[in-house]
């Protein structure tokens, strides 16, 4: 699955352990979390770059301190505990997560490797966790989404 799905989608037939992923546009530019479920209920997440930036929107990058998130499912559906979340806009690894729960008394476990733009949320109640990251560029890119657990 991809998570904008109006950017990209997934092409299968293209063996069993391969799959090609397919812009809607050549002049869509971007990124798009692209997620994919094995038999076994195994998940593996990558975020894909889309297109090139040019030297005015790379200019921005550099000024801008916000990184933009996704998280997917979020909602997270009835009888789950886990969503992706990735960031959707460039930053500096390494990067440093961290998620808080805004009901008292609701657990959670947040795994990343700090040299990817990905995260996982494991939760044990229903309700909002925020979950904030911060990259390692100067000054410092940061940014936050609220995922619901149902």
């Amino acid at each position: 699955t991809t998570l904008f799905p109006t950017r990209g989608y997934i092409q299968a037939g293209q063996g069993t352990d391969t799959v090609v992923y397919r812009t809607t546009s050549e002049t869509e530019t971007g990124y798009n979390v692209v997620q994919c479920t094995d038999f076994y209920g195994v998940t593996g997440t990558i975020v894909v770059e889309i297109g090139e930036e040019d030297s005015e929107s790379a200019l921005s990058d550099a000024i801008d301190t916000t990184l933009d998130l996704a998280a997917s499912p979020n909602p997270i559906p009835n009888g789950q505990n886990q969503t992706t979340i990735g960031i959707v806009s460039a930053g500096t690894p390494p990067y440093s997560w961290s998620a808080t729960p805004e009901d008292v008394g609701n657990g959670y476990i947040i795994t990343w490797s700090p040299d990817t733009t990905i995260a996982t949320l494991q939760t044990d109640g229903d309700g909002d966790y925020q979950v904030s990251v911060t990259d390692s560029a100067a000054p410092t890119r940061s940014g936050q989404i609220t995922v619901t657990q149902e």
